[in-house]
């Protein structure tokens, strides 16, 4: 497993002593750069704005002081400021995490168990669950390399993070495939299609439908699905039957308020209350 191929992509770095050569947090950033990994660097929390853009990132990577401690300040102000700090940062990630899954790094001067307890708090960490955060005292990255050696270990127990970056590249890899030579063949495919489904007599609301669906098709069959490391994949955990059935269920039944309530699709699972009665859409798609 190559971890630097894994976590290719743009990245957050925010931190409020980015800015600051000497800080411990340019160390971590070098061994990013080393990689030619691009770095978006802020020195403050994304407003709630800006976080909706953040759906496409490769990872956050997140100091969690992002305060700075004064000589001359009162230990009723210091736990004010941590409190105040602790609840932005909380509130950050819980809207980072609805838009975007993806890694989160925390890299903090505090101890790693303060960190998981206080995401806990909030519901965001669960010991017994695979976590989307990686969590470390920043003193104990800084070496050269030090920080995809601890990455290599964290992604080797986290199949999920695996899997997610393995599929994302692979996707990413497809879809650029297709649009390239799609608008290689013709600028103007899209209008090629859109004028043959509407001369089919299609409404612009079914041609929409068609249109995602060629698409989706299209880089489904283009993706190259790499060798996966079954070493990391196989699960060591063990399920209850309760676990068992939510995932059978999350991977085979999409819930109504994800689906478009306008569209019916072969398989659609309909629910007559009346009748206590079932029906399944066999209609060809």
């Amino acid at each position: 497993m190559d971890v630097k191929e894994l976590f290719k992509g743009i990245a957050v770095i925010i931190d409020d002593e980015i800015e600051s050569e000497s800080a411990s947090i340019n160390k971590i950033v070098s061994q990013l750069e080393t990689e030619s990994i691009p770095l978006v660097k802020m020195d403050y929390l994304p407003s709630h704005d800006m976080i909706s853009n953040l759906h496409d990132v490769s990872f956050v990577l997140l100091d969690w002081q992002l305060f700075d401690i004064g000589n001359d300040i009162s230990r009723k102000g210091m736990s004010e400021l941590q409190e105040n700090n602790d609840k932005q940062i909380l509130e950050f990630v819980e809207e980072l995490l609805k838009v975007c899954f993806c890694p989160i790094f925390i890299f903090t001067t505090l101890s790693e168990s303060d960190i998981v307890e206080k995401l806990k708090s909030k519901n965001l960490y669960t010991p017994s669950k695979m976590n989307m955060f990686f969590i470390k005292q920043k003193d104990s990255i800084m070496g050269s390399g030090k920080l995809f050696e601890e990455l290599s270990t964290w992604v080797a127990s986290n199949s999920v993070i695996y899997l997610l970056k393995q599929w994302d590249a692979a996707y990413q890899d497809a879809k650029e495939n297709l649009f390239i030579d799609l608008q290689n063949g013709s600028s103007n495919w899209v209008g090629v299609l859109y004028n043959s489904l509407k001369q089919d007599g299609d409404s612009d609301a079914d041609i929409a439908i068609d249109l995602f669906d060629t698409v989706q098709k299209n880089i489904t069959n283009r993706i190259l699905v790499p060798q996966l490391d079954s070493s990391i994949l196989a699960s060591q955990a063990e399920l209850k039957k309760e676990e068992i059935i939510r995932i059978i269920e999350q991977t085979k039944f999409v819930c109504k308020d994800k689906l478009n309530s306008n569209q019916a699709n072969t398989g659609d699972l309909f629910f007559e209350k009346e009748k206590n009665t079932y029906y399944i859409n066999i209609r060809p798609q």
